[in-house]
């Protein structure tokens, strides 16, 4: 039988819930919460948040590192 060895690539998560975004970025949740919730009002970065209900949100955690680095360079 001949084994073929294959490498394998760690996943990223792609979303995230609110308090998750906050710790995986060092922030306060928020500000975290505050930052999403400015995202959610812009066009071209709503889309990257989801909205279970009222009270639950998941984020596109890369989206959510562009955006930051978006509004720092303003």
């Amino acid at each position: 039988m001949k084994v073929e060895v294959i490498e394998v690539k760690p996943l990223q998560q792609q979303y995230a819930r609110v308090g998750n975004v906050a710790t995986l970025f060092d922030l306060g949740r928020t500000k975290t919460s505050e930052l999403i919730n400015a995202m959610e009002k812009n066009k071209p970065w709503s889309e990257y948040i989801i909205t279970i209900n009222e009270r639950a949100k998941l984020v596109r955690v890369d989206a959510f590192e562009a955006y930051l680095k978006s509004i720092r360079m303003q």
